[in-house]
């Protein structure tokens, strides 16, 4: 039965032990693992369950009392503004709010009503200036630009330009000033007109004759040449306040919220009377209800926030949910993001006795797993280490009896033919000796090589290590090597670079390393090879080279030729035969020497193995 068959069965074998084994570790230490488990598991829910429902009714009724805390400050906003407006006109009521929102945080009042009668403004200066535009726009699209200029910075001087407004009430004054940045002829021309335009668009008063949309689109084109941080910060409140014109129609909550509207981080209030929208940043109504929550007394062992959501990551907005030891309200339109929070201070010490036993049964069952994972894992390492000598020494039981077999067979054979033999042929016997002196070193060089192995599975550390001249090495490994080609097939070429530095060796075990990789050359090189030893000095080292003219090494192979026991699988390695050590064994020696060993190889191409050793 070919060697490698009888590898394979002995291989299956061990592996359907291993195999074995660690189903009946599975068997004995896991399962009962999992059931401590699963009891401890269902222990402690019962008790967090049961002391749960103890909480949970406190806890819900504490975020309502937060759900109405809010409320009451959004009617409170409501009533501070009425208090604060009280007996001021309509368009005077901006700069009130403004100076006085540096401290309860209303930036903007906006009238959204905009019942200014129809039309501003006299009806003969709006049908003036009306025409007057209709004829700048003539001259316009007739390219006289220098005149449409000219007629619109006289039109700017009206007097009654400011109190003018369109039928849609948009005012004409913005307009003009915007046109007059379009037809500006000059440099100086177009920053003076620039600076006009600004002036009059965050003008408190004419804010609050423009409509919110018409407020956005002149800030916007404002902005597109300044970008200073006020004319920025009007520029959202005005999108604010367009953006609620047009959704607030669609708005139709009942209750306390009702006409109130979230936009991004800015909040829009309607006033009582319905007139105007207060806008204000969320986070000002944030901190005003989060100090209500400072005012209320700790209930269910813990307190209120309120948060936008941005800031709860992990939590599910869309209902209650137990994060850790939160519970959390979405609190909905119109104050989409925003939650009111419960957070324990201590949720173990809150559940008292109930919440220990819960920890105690966590705490030990989680030991009790881990403990029982980590010994189950030493267990199949153990195994598989047990598996792996039993494989190696499946393999080395079979080699040696596979590859010592045949010499003695061969010169016990040889030797009971001669002894048939009446008389003795001195050609014949010559021959036969021949071949018998052949069989006995070859049993010799295995003997040899097993030795090694011995030596590298013990890892015993018994080289000595000595000043040694690489050519002499070299040398020797040449003469060794022509001793066991009997047959003188091939041909072995040596190069030695003159002025060898001497390296630290062992001279025996380098000469058995050279030896090798030439005897595997020989082995792979086919039916006549070509081998080089070749030694040269380096930049560091001594490289000892041996190349072939063979079939070359597949990549595949090249990360494998240096295990035990492999060889190669072609149909070149089925007939030289060897045991898979002697490449193993040359890695062995120069791992021990601190050299380096490569191989450089192409499919079809031959190979080059390097062993490269420090010098002295």
């Amino acid at each position: 039965m070919p060697l490698r068959v009888r590898r394979k069965r002995g291989n299956r074998a061990v592996q359907g032990k291993a195999w074995a084994a660690l189903v009946l570790l599975v068997l004995v230490v896991l399962i009962p693992a999992v059931a401590v488990g699963w009891l401890v598991w269902q222990a402690s829910e019962n008790t967090r369950l049961a002391m749960e429902k103890v909480y949970e009714d406190a806890r819900k009724g504490y975020l309502e009392t937060g759900r109405a805390a809010v409320f009451d400050e959004v009617v409170g906003l409501r009533e501070g503004y009425d208090r604060l407006v009280a007996g001021t006109p309509a368009l005077e009521r901006g700069a009130v709010v403004r100076s006085w929102g540096q401290a309860d945080g209303f930036v903007r009042s906006v009238d959204t009503s905009f019942d200014h009668g129809g039309e501003g403004g006299e009806a003969e200066d709006r049908d003036r200036i009306l025409n007057e535009l209709a004829g700048i726009s003539a001259l316009r699209k007739s390219g006289d630009r220098e005149q449409a200029a000219a007629r619109v910075e006289a039109l700017l001087t009206h007097a009654e330009l400011g109190e003018v407004r369109r039928s849609d009430g948009r005012m004409l004054a913005p307009m003009v000033a915007y046109l007059a940045v379009d037809l500006a002829l000059s440099d100086a021309a177009v920053t003076e007109s620039r600076e006009r335009l600004s002036s009059i668009v965050m003008d408190d008063r004419m804010q609050s004759l423009m409509t919110p949309a018409q407020v956005q689109f002149f800030l916007k084109r404002v902005l597109e040449w300044d970008s200073d941080p006020e004319i920025e910060a009007a520029y959202r409140f005005a999108t604010v306040s367009a953006d609620w014109v047009d959704r607030s129609a669609a708005h139709s909550e009942d209750g306390p919220l009702v006409g109130t509207l979230q936009l991004g981080d800015l909040l829009g209030i309607r006033s009582f009377d319905g007139r105007e929208v207060i806008i204000l940043w969320t986070k000002t109504l944030a901190d005003r209800v989060q100090g209500r929550f400072d005012a209320l007394p700790e209930r269910a062992g813990g307190r209120l926030e309120i948060h936008s959501t941005a800031d709860t990551t992990g939590m599910d907005p869309e209902s209650l949910a137990i994060k850790s030891d939160m519970r959390q309200l979405v609190l909905g339109s119109p104050l989409e993001g925003w939650v009111v929070l419960f957070r324990g201070d201590d949720q173990v010490a809150a559940m008292g006795r109930a919440g220990r036993e819960v920890l105690v049964l966590v705490l030990v069952g989680t030991f009790v797993i881990g403990l029982t994972g980590f010994l189950s894992f030493a267990l199949y390492n153990v195994i598989q280490r047990q598996a792996r000598l039993a494989q190696l020494k499946n393999d080395l039981v079979a080699t040696v009896s596979h590859e010592l077999k045949t010499p003695v067979a061969s010169i016990r054979l040889l030797v009971d033919t001669l002894m048939r033999d009446s008389e003795f042929d001195p050609v014949r016997v010559r021959d036969y000796l021949g071949l018998i002196s052949r069989e006995n070193r070859r049993l010799g060089h295995l003997i040899e090589n097993f030795l090694s192995f011995s030596r590298m599975e013990r890892n015993k550390d018994s080289f000595d290590l000595q000043p040694v001249g690489p050519e002499g090495v070299a040398r020797e490994a040449e003469e060794v090597f022509r001793e066991r080609q009997s047959d003188g097939a091939g041909e072995l070429r040596v190069q030695v670079e003159d002025d060898l530095p001497l390296i630290r060796a062992d001279r025996e075990a380098l000469q058995t390393a050279v030896g090798n990789l030439l005897e595997n050359a020989q082995k792979y090189g086919g039916q006549t090879p070509r081998i080089v030893l070749a030694v040269k000095r380096t930049t560091n080292a001594v490289e000892f080279s041996v190349s072939d003219s063979g079939n070359g090494i597949s990549k595949e192979d090249q990360k494998r030729i240096f295990e035990k026991f492999y060889q190669s699988r072609t149909r070149l390695s089925e007939h030289v035969g060897g045991v898979g050590l002697g490449l193993s064994i040359v890695s062995f020696i120069v791992d021990k020497h601190g050299g380096e060993l490569r191989v450089e190889s192409e499919p079809g191409q031959g190979s080059v193995f390097t062993i490269m050793v420090p010098y002295i």
